[in-house]
């Protein structure tokens, strides 16, 4: 009888790791210029400045953002279509691109939040910021920095575009009153889109 070759392992494969999960207690996200990249997740660990200044020069925080809905990405696109001949009617695939979104919504009010709710061609004038008929998006770089328990985990995107993403919809008295936004990542002139670090203990 042949020997069974490459077997598999009892136990082998992905394993079980607790502290690879994650939860969303505290989140910051930063801007800077288009295509600037990330720090490593390393270059943050490190860094004892306070506020991590040392890691994250050249990002410029996006301010307070909503607690109850702080982060959604949505996807859109990846369509698999079944191509075939008359003679083998599955014969390949094709699938479609696949765009990715982030929302969040913004509750600091100073004229730069307003701006990137109004679109970077508002101007101002008497101390308002006004809006055009035709708002042009902020392009910008994307980081967003999750800090949970001991732990980190950043989102990126060399490129993405700003723009409103909702009512200024005041509904009750208790409330914070945000100014919700969308950024479409688009792709980098490396051909990358949205990008993940792995839940990293930061000690």
């Amino acid at each position: 009888m042949a020997r069974l070759v490459g077997r598999r392992r009892k136990g082998a494969g992905m394993a079980l790791e607790d502290k690879k999960t994650l939860v969303v207690g505290e989140m910051n996200f930063f801007t800077a210029d288009e295509y600037t990249k990330p720090p490593t997740v390393t270059a943050y660990k490190q860094d004892s400045t306070p506020g991590k200044t040392t890691a994250l020069a050249g990002w410029e925080n996006l301010g307070h953002t909503q607690m109850e809905n702080p982060l959604k990405i949505t996807v859109s696109g990846g369509e698999v279509t079944v191509k075939g001949s008359l003679q083998k009617h599955a014969l390949r695939t094709s699938t479609s691109d696949r765009n990715f979104a982030i929302e969040v919504s913004l509750h600091q009010f100073d004229k730069n939040t307003i701006k990137k709710w109004m679109g970077k061609n508002a101007v101002e004038d008497t101390g308002l910021v006004y809006a055009k008929p035709k708002p042009q998006p902020w392009r910008v770089a994307l980081l967003g920095i999750c800090e949970d328990e001991g732990n980190i985990f950043m989102i990126h995107a060399g490129s993405v575009d700003i723009a409103p993403n909702g009512d200024f919809d005041v509904q009750n008295t208790e409330d914070l009153v945000a100014l919700p936004v969308k950024l479409t990542v688009l792709t980098d002139k490396e051909g990358k889109t949205l990008g993940m670090s792995e839940v990293t203990p930061l000690s």
